[in-house]
């Protein structure tokens, strides 16, 4: 009998080992898992000497973009998702409008989101409009814009300094409206005016 006992105490006991077992997580039994290799940094298609012309409606040029390169980051190859982004480097925009003078935008690097249609300006932004004899009539700087470029229009939340011919003008956060030639200083507006 004790025989008997011990079989079956055996028997229960690996039951009980093969239950457990199958049903813990692999983690586990092989221990922490690795840290996942970090994604590919590599662009899945890249261009440079990049050079687009956008037209409204009636056919007129609404801006350029020009830059010297433009990667293109894709999370799932093949598939376009929210997570996509582009870098590009030394974006340079001219913005036109029936109000005035085109608007030139220059930064030394950009990002956009998964569309395009929203481009972020960091590193040296600069913003500037010449008149008629092509002399410069203003000039704004910032370290960061954000761009729409085919409402023609963007906004930082930044730092921007405005310079003229009569004077300048220091603030926090802008809009500009290309198209309308205006643009709209946010808070802590402070200028300086100089008479001609």
């Amino acid at each position: 009998m004790p025989r008997h006992w011990l079989s079956l105490a055996v028997f229960a006991a690996l039951t009980l080992a093969v239950v457990l077992l199958w049903e813990s997580p692999p983690t586990d039994l092989l221990g922490a898992p690795a840290e996942p290799a970090p994604a590919a940094t590599y662009p899945s298609i890249y261009l440079t000497g990049v050079e687009v012309v956008q037209f409204d409606e009636q056919g007129t040029v609404n801006y350029r973009f020009n830059a010297e390169r433009s990667d293109h980051f894709q999370r799932k190859p093949g598939r376009q998702t929210a997570g996509d982004y582009t870098e590009i480097t030394t974006p340079y925009f001219i913005f036109y409008n029936n109000e005035g003078p085109p608007r030139y935008v220059r930064a030394r690097e950009g990002h956009t989101d998964a569309l395009g249609q929203v481009i972020t300006l960091t590193q040296d932004v600069r913003v500037w409009q010449k008149n008629v004899d092509e002399q410069l009539q203003s000039e704004l700087t910032t370290p960061k814009l954000v761009v729409r470029p085919d409402d023609q229009y963007a906004e930082t939340d930044k730092p921007v300094r405005m310079l003229g011919a009569d004077g300048e003008v220091d603030a926090i956060g802008m809009k500009a409206y290309f198209d309308q030639d205006r643009i709209e200083l946010l808070s802590r507006v402070r200028g300086v005016h100089e008479p001609r």
